[in-house]
């Protein structure tokens, strides 16, 4: 996920919606694995079959143990290889799962899921060509594999060629319509681009798909929002929370939306609750001290923009909208402090400079 930040001159900024789905193909991959079909031990066998069905530490272990025993070869031990890898690359351990699709690809080179996971692993390392150089050889292994044209978007997407996504998933999509992942991508995609109203109808589609997925009713909400429709924005979010009430990012978005609105009770309710599902959450501290500011709450607003910084400290704008809310409270060399501070992390943006003459002048003044 990534937050984007709105600076402003004289009114806090505030953290932009979350996208939600980073790696929606990394999923995809884990779940295309199939039980490994060869001979072992009754033990041997039932590892390798966790291996292949199961996820997480269960996953990892019984990879590892049936890797251990030596009994398999080629295609079947390039799959447990492949198999353990994305287990690691699930806690996001890029080294461990990298090595593991290395050795598949070793094994077995034309084992084309292992090309497909290497190439993600290597989109969420930031190499994006690696990413799109095995997933161009999955291609090329199978032409008619829907999973690899969509990988390769994501790699696309990441990367700034939009349209070169849309394209594989255009493909993707042509070769299975009815995977609501790729729908979601290429909604993603259209959203990018700003077309609006094609990123909703992906979403429509993903959504029709699959009706139980939250994810596509946030993604959707986005898009509304951006549209100025904020009553079908929060309506989509309050559904994304029905199916799944544990997700932060869809009370964060909400919560944006309220605000929007003017609703700054909701909206504080909202980030409240994200903030509690995720603690770690910088964004989540900026936009409730924005809404608290709002209300004239400068304590409880000026307390959340620290916690703000203590997360992130390298974030410009927690520290101009403190100081904003120290202006507004009269500590001027607070508020001198951080301007200074939002000044040197942000040197390209004229708000720093004009708040810092504003608040010399003040301190003058005196």
């Amino acid at each position: 996920m990534s937050i984007g930040y709105s600076g402003a001159s004289g009114e806090p900024g505030e953290c932009g919606e979350l996208q939600m789905r980073p790696s929606v193909y990394s999923l995809l991959a884990c779940l295309a694995l199939t039980a490994l079909a060869c001979v072992g031990t009754p033990a041997a066998a039932d590892d390798r079959d966790i291996c292949g069905t199961q996820s997480g530490d269960l996953s990892l272990a019984a990879c590892s143990r049936a890797i251990e025993t030596r009994q398999y070869t080629g295609r079947s031990l390039a799959q447990l290889y492949a198999g353990r890898g994305l287990a690691y690359l699930a806690r996001r351990d890029l080294e461990h799962a990298l090595a593991d699709f290395n050795e598949a690809i070793r094994v077995d080179p034309t084992y084309v899921r292992a090309y497909n996971a290497r190439g993600i692993a290597w989109r969420h390392k930031g190499d994006l060509d690696r990413a799109i150089a095995d997933h161009d050889e999955a291609i090329r292994l199978d032409p008619k594999n829907g999973y690899a044209y969509g990988n390769r978007g994501d790699a696309w997407r990441v990367k700034g060629d939009v349209d070169r996504a849309i394209a594989d998933y255009d493909q993707a999509i042509r070769l299975d319509p009815s995977n609501e992942y790729t729908y979601v991508s290429r909604g993603d995609a259209w959203k990018a681009k700003g077309d609006l109203d094609r990123a909703i109808a992906d979403y429509d589609q993903a959504i029709r798909l699959d009706p139980k997925d939250a994810g596509p009713y946030s993604s959707r909400g986005v898009v509304w929002k951006a549209k100025g429709d904020l009553d079908r924005a929060i309506a989509d979010y309050s559904e994304a929370i029905r199916i799944d009430p544990k997700e932060a990012s869809f009370y964060y978005n909400r919560g944006i939306a309220w605000k929007a609105k003017g609703d700054l009770d909701r909206a504080i309710a909202d980030y409240s609750e994200a903030i509690q599902l995720d603690p770690n959450d910088a964004g989540a501290y900026v936009n409730r001290g924005s809404a608290l500011g709002n209300k004239g709450e400068l304590d409880r607003a000026i307390a959340d923009y620290t916690v703000a910084i203590q997360l992130q400290p390298k974030d410009p704008d927690a520290y101009f909208d403190r100081g904003l809310a120290w202006e507004r409270e009269h500590r001027l060399q607070e508020a001198l402090a951080d301007f200074r501070m939002y000044s040197q992390l942000a040197p390209s943006e004229p708000d720093g400079p004009k708040a810092v003459a504003r608040v010399l002048e003040e301190l003058v003044a005196k």
